[in-house]
């Protein structure tokens, strides 16, 4: 009994990883790092517009966007938190067709920009 209980808790932790996709180590030299801006929303927590990262790179079939403002609604306190400007964030990423469907949801347009880097550059925010 105890052999399968072992395996079967490495079996569900692994499910995680599983179902998370893995992000490549680099990017190939056809990939490309933009600025997201979306804009204002109606939402208290949305009416300042927001700034993302979007990592694309078609020949690895990758197309990403990192958030840096992702927070828990969920957590004590949250109101008071993000009135006083002490809400704790963190760092998430989703597919860009998932972040650009959340922004039609919420009827606000995202625009996106084109960083003019070289490779080195690119590089290094990826590797960041």
């Amino acid at each position: 009994m105890m052999r399968v209980s072992t395996v079967l808790l490495l079996l569900l932790a692994a499910v995680p990883a599983v179902l998370a996709r893995q992000l490549p180590d680099s990017l190939t030299a056809q990939g490309r790092i933009y600025v997201v801006t979306t804009l204002p929303g109606d939402l208290v927590y949305n009416r300042y517009g927001h700034t993302a990262i979007r990592v694309f790179d078609r020949r690895q079939g990758l197309d990403v966007t990192f958030n840096f403002g992702t927070f828990d609604f969920e957590q004590p306190g949250f109101v008071q938190k993000f009135v006083d400007g002490e809400l704790d964030y963190f760092l998430s990423y989703s597919s860009t067709r998932r972040a650009s469907q959340t922004a039609r949801i919420q009827d606000r347009t995202m625009r996106q920009q084109l960083l003019d880097i070289n490779r080195e550059q690119r590089d290094a925010i990826y590797a960041a």
